[in-house]
């Protein structure tokens, strides 16, 4: 037999071979034992964050049934994201990132629990979910707290109050509380008198995670501190995985939970290439660094989308960095976004107290994607993401120690089809096979009820309504009102210089608040509402100061456009006729070249009555911004600089009281 060939034979087996090796790199099967005998770290639950902040500002203003639509694709078990833990910032009046949320201590003698929305927010959750998990954190506090010091028993003494009145006012057990985020340092001593501070209270049930930070350092105080060690439940640490940073061996010896209390990726925002970020990053945080509770900033995209963490799109509500979008209160509309079903392939899967399974239970796909398995004993789970998987993989189960089982459910999600479920596959001796596509989340599982959200918005998306106006009086004292969104101080109702019916919008922090991490945060209480595309229009507010002085002021703003970020300046853009109690009065606009100090336009003198309602306007039209007190026209100017935008009102910090607003197109 020759054993020579053509040139053109040799190409062919050449060629032959090369569609060989493309057919064995698109299409591979592997085999995996899953050893029910071996166990791993028990696994303490999928959740999200709302705060930090105002991150579910607008959802709180969404009519019903719609709103309770949305509350039961978050929590709802065996429906949508199904969360098994809920994070809420402990508001402090301090700017946050898209917002300010509400103290419920504005003075060391002020004690109210009716601020603010998240104490309505673990409420819902908990009625739809009486298992899910509740964890506090701090991002700011008042500004009397420790007379600035927040490493101080004040503060200890104000938390302790916070989880008092989640127990006494809306019957809710707080389950984890939170040191202060993202701070850069953090007071062991203090924690350890936090630990304290709550067993005193009646609240050694309460587990503290700390430090609420990137990194991992604060497990080295934990390794040389027992009584430190002792006083916290867990080490939280942030955007492990985006950052590939994992608690060094040593500290993972100790024993000690680990979590991700932060996480997804912060450039993502609620997409499919968002929604696969948060399969990889669920299963990657336990398989590179032994974490086992995964909390997801956010819970929903609700603010407005000119805020941080979200884009100007095609739609009012734009898109935004949550597992679902929620943005027009006034329109209705909302949309299930495709993280809620990456979460939901573990959340719907698996409860809190399952054991992760080791050995070669849980690992990478070898074309690409990872896997985990989670199992209470008598069920078990298998989660699998083939996020940027090169090609087919056939994964060969085989199960040791577990019993005998003839089948198993496997679900689905694909980029357009969400949490289908396959036809069941069949086992026989314990042994199995799935076929995984690229690109796709699977979850393999012995249980049963799960489903997928069959909510479908019934509004289209619309624009924020103009014109728009609110009497502040349909609400209670204290209460949050409709769409307004704070940006510094806190802004409430309250019957203060209200008519007897009635109620005003008051502004009540009265000295700036402790700051969360930033330098430059507004300098003064601004709340603003609308639309980024409003152009020429008139927004008017009755506005009331008890001192006539040249320190206490109110305003009206407008033309508030663009992507804007209010923890770095007074305000972003647009233009404020500002008035003191004194009479002076100030139209300003913000410095584009990016100093917190915005320019002056025009000033002057005009009567401004004390303790009484004084209307305070701001026009626009083209080019032209003219400026009114009591209507009559202080002065007109021609400036170019921003030319649509959204409106607010704002004032110093002290008392200051807004009614009867109402912004309108000229």
């Amino acid at each position: 037999v020759s054993t020579q060939s053509t040139g053109g034979e040799k190409m062919n087996s050449h060629y032959l071979l090369g569609i060989l090796f493309s057919f064995l790199c698109i299409f591979q099967t592997f085999s995996i034992t899953i050893d029910f005998t071996r166990l791993g770290r028990t696994f303490e639950g999928v959740g999200a964050l709302s705060g930090g902040g105002g991150t579910s500002r607008l959802l709180y203003d969404y009519p019903e049934p719609v709103r309770s639509e949305i509350l039961d694709i978050l929590f709802k078990p065996n429906y949508g994201a199904s969360l098994h833990i809920l994070k809420v910032e402990i508001g402090g009046d301090a700017q946050s990132t898209e917002a300010t949320e509400a103290s419920h201590m504005h003075t060391r003698d002020d004690l109210n629990y009716f601020r603010g929305y998240e104490w309505w927010l673990m409420s819902e959750a908990k009625k739809r979910n009486p298992e899910i998990k509740l964890y506090g954190l701090a991002w700011g506090a008042p500004g009397w707290i420790g007379n600035g010091n927040y490493w101080s028993t004040d503060c200890i003494n104000y938390l302790v109050n916070w989880i008092k009145g989640a127990k006494s006012v809306y019957h809710l057990d707080i389950d984890y509380i939170g040191v202060w985020n993202e701070h850069g340092y953090y007071n062991d001593t203090w924690i350890i008198e936090y630990r304290k501070g709550l067993d005193q209270a009646g609240f050694g049930k309460v587990k503290i995670i700390a430090p609420d930070d990137g990194g991992w350092s604060f497990g080295n105080d934990i390794l040389n501190n027992k009584e430190l060690a002792n006083s916290v439940y867990a080490i939280g640490s942030h955007y492990p995985y985006a950052s590939n940073s994992f608690a060094d061996q040593s500290i993972q010896n100790t024993g000690i939970p680990l979590w991700a209390s932060e996480c997804w990726n912060l450039g993502d925002v609620g997409d499919w290439p968002g929604a696969q970020t948060i399969a990889e990053t669920i299963n990657g945080n336990y398989i590179k660094g032994n974490m086992t509770a995964t909390v997801i900033w956010t819970v929903i995209f609700a603010w407005y989308p000119n805020l941080p963490y979200s884009r100007i799109g095609n739609t009012p509500a734009g898109n935004g960095h949550g597992l679902m979008t929620a943005g027009e209160p006034w329109s209705g509309n909302y949309t299930i976004d495709p993280p809620i079903f990456a979460v939901a392939h573990t959340t719907q899967f698996s409860r809190p107290g399952w054991r992760y399974l080791a050995g070669e239970a849980f690992g990478k796909l070898s074309l690409g994607g990872s896997y985990v398995t989670l199992s209470s004993g008598s069920d078990f789970s298998i989660v699998i993401e083939t996020s940027g998987s090169s090609g087919i993989q056939t994964v060969d189960f085989q199960l040791t120690g577990f019993k005998v089982i003839s089948s198993v459910n496997v679900w689905r999600t694909v980029q357009g089809s969400f949490m289908v479920k396959l036809d069941p596959v069949l086992v026989t001796g314990n042994r199995f096979s799935v076929r995984v596509d690229p690109n796709a989340f699977y979850t393999i599982t012995t249980t049963e009820g799960q489903g997928s959200p069959n909510y479908v918005s019934k509004f289209g998306s619309k624009p924020f309504p103009i014109p728009y106006s609110d009497d502040f009086d349909s609400y209670y004292d204290g209460a949050t009102v409709k769409y307004f969104t704070d940006q510094g101080g806190s802004f409430s109702a309250s019957k203060l210089y209200a008519s007897e019916a009635g109620f005003t919008l008051a502004q009540a922090v009265p000295i700036p608040p402790i700051k969360w991490r930033y330098d430059s945060y507004p300098e003064d209480p601004i709340t603003i509402l609308g639309d980024t595309r409003w152009t020429d229009y008139s927004v008017k507010v009755s506005a009331l100061l008890e001192t006539k002085s040249d320190t206490e002021y109110v305003m009206v703003i407008g033309r508030i456009s663009g992507q804007v970020d209010f923890r770095s300046r007074w305000f972003p853009s647009g233009y404020a006729l500002q008035v003191y109690g004194s009479g002076n009065w100030y139209l300003k606009k913000s410095d584009r070249a990016g100093n917190n100090e915005p320019l002056t336009l025009a000033s002057g003198a005009v009567n401004f009555a004390i303790k009484q309602w004084n209307v305070l306007q701001i026009s626009f039209k083209g080019n032209s911004i003219s400026v009114y007190v009591n209507g009559s026209l202080l002065k007109t100017v021609v400036d170019s600089s921003f030319s649509s935008g959204m409106c607010g009102i704002g004032s110093g910090y002290h008392s200051a009281y807004f009614d009867l607003f109402s912004v309108e197109n000229v």
